[in-house]
């Protein structure tokens, strides 16, 4: 089941193409400030030289230079800019959500948020692996499965991380299919089953890689919080998933839950760091997600609520302190 929306969104991609070349050029010249991942690694015009083949793009792009400039951070949050607005326009067609000035209050939150802000001149390859997941779920939106399944491949060559949500991207293909086969009484059973076989190999998996101590991003240790939200998506998919009537939101769903199962497993190894990191990508995934599930007005609300608040949350957690993430 697709959704109908005769409404014309033109004018919002507009606004995000816009906004998104503004972003990016502000984020260049500086006047968000630079993070110490600039100073100490993308001022260097060769650092693609330091990283594997298979996610050297993303350097590449990340410590990009024009004569003396450094244009790895415009390029990089025009990209970050341009994929969030895409993404937001996704979940507005689901909702008809037909307010011009509302999308743009959300969307300027959105670009000035932990995930968001930290990977336009930090976490650039990271942000970049970001800004392909984004474009891959709006092709997903949009019936275009060969675009989907060409920037979800793209991302691998950003960050490392890419080849496992290459393969999240894939394992929610094969479940989305196989729970289409079984009656409703047999899906939790087979999320269920799916959890099981599945922790306990991603663990067994994960141990292969260098163990290393717990610290976590940035100033506060935000991986409890992670815990309880990745357990309260496993639940709220294996409860309701046979309610969710659009064919994107399944996916969307079912995308979420096969994250949560890896970064869980990631947590019980002992990577802390890369576990933030991981949920920190899907996080703005997330809100828009659990916020489709209202009514319209209360999606409004919570998208306005949960959106300003991760901005408080933003600013309280020294994003904006310059050197500081």
């Amino acid at each position: 089941m697709h959704y109908k929306n005769y409404y014309n969104y033109y004018n919002y991609y507009v606004y995000v193409l816009i906004i998104s070349i503004l972003y990016s050029y502000l984020q260049n010249i500086g006047f968000y400030g630079f993070s110490n991942d600039y100073y100490n690694s993308y001022t260097y015009k060769f650092l693609s030289e330091h990283y594997d083949i298979q996610h050297r793009l993303g350097a590449i792009i990340a410590s990009f230079y024009i004569g003396e400039t450094q244009v790895g951070v415009g390029i990089t949050s025009f990209f970050l800019a341009l994929s969030t607005g895409l993404l937001l326009i996704s979940f507005f067609k689901i909702k008809s959500f037909q307010s011009v000035s509302i999308f743009l209050i959300l969307y300027i939150n959105i670009l000035h948020i932990h995930p968001i802000i930290m990977s336009t001149s930090g976490a650039m390859r990271q942000g970049l692996l970001m800004s392909c997941i984004f474009i891959s779920l709006f092709f997903i939106d949009n019936k275009k499965k060969f675009l989907s399944f060409f920037f979800i491949i793209l991302g691998i060559l950003m960050h490392k991380a890419g080849i496992v949500f290459f393969t999240i991207y894939l394992l929610t293909i094969i479940l989305k299919k196989l729970l289409k086969i079984f009656s409703k009484r047999s899906i939790s059973l087979i999320l269920n089953t799916l959890i099981i076989f599945l922790v306990p190999f991603l663990i067994f998996l994960f141990n292969f890689f260098n163990y290393r101590p717990e610290f976590a991003i940035i100033g506060s240790d935000l991986r409890y919080i992670w815990l309880l939200i990745n357990i309260f998506l496993i639940a709220y998919v294996i409860i309701f998933y046979q309610k969710i009537k659009l064919d994107y939101l399944k996916f969307i769903a079912l995308f979420l839950f096969v994250h949560s199962i890896f970064a869980l497993s990631m947590l019980f190894v002992g990577f802390s760091w890369e576990y933030e990191r991981f949920n920190m990508i899907v996080s703005i995934i997330l809100i828009l997600f659990v916020g489709s599930v209202f009514t319209k007005i209360s999606s409004y609300l919570f998208y306005s609520l949960s959106f300003l608040m991760y901005l408080f949350l933003t600013i309280g957690l020294g994003m904006y302190s310059v050197g500081l993430y």
